[in-house]
């Protein structure tokens, strides 16, 4: 330690097998990686993101061991010319090998919607392509619906936090 910092040699780490004994079926007690960072979140309705700019775009994340948490918040200055179904893509990491939704439910706030309903949750999905991204989902007489271009305004401002599992 001669920066202060204490250092673990790769492939080790904090072992907390003294502490266990809960009832779930544990596969490891270790505690070998905790990171903090930046990560840009990319608007895109129905996979383009033609004309889209920015007043705000920012997004931050912690993880720790395969928990990742992030925060994100776009501030629209135009919405484009793109049509779709709006997600989110640039996550500093993969979720773990899914099909489909991984059932990661998130918060948001938001302003400057043209919505029919409230915007209630976000979900972390992987597309056909192994990438993993953000869908805002509404509700709408009862039903699940998805977000899309016609919901953006050209001031649009959102901040949501999402946790999920990396591989």
């Amino acid at each position: 330690i001669s920066d202060g910092n204490l250092r673990v040699a790769d492939g080790h780490g904090i072992d907390f097998s003294a502490t266990g004994n809960g009832s779930g079926t544990m596969t490891s007690e270790l505690l070998d990686d905790y990171e903090e960072g930046s990560w840009t979140p990319d608007l895109q309705f129905g996979g383009a993101k033609v004309g889209i700019t920015y007043n705000n775009q920012w997004g931050r994340y912690t993880k720790i061991g395969r928990q990742v948490t992030v925060i994100g918040r776009i501030t629209l200055s135009n919405k484009g010319s793109s049509g779709g179904n709006a997600r989110f893509y640039g996550l500093p990491y993969a979720t773990q090998s899914i099909t489909g939704t991984q059932m990661s439910i998130g918060s948001l706030w938001y302003s400057g919607f043209n919505l029919q309903g409230s915007i209630v949750q976000v979900v972390i999905r992987t597309d056909g392509n192994n990438a993993t991204y953000i869908e805002p989902k509404g509700v709408t007489t009862n039903s699940e619906d998805a977000i899309g271009d016609s919901d953006f305004a050209n001031n649009t401002d959102m901040v949501f936090t999402i946790t999920y599992t990396t591989a």
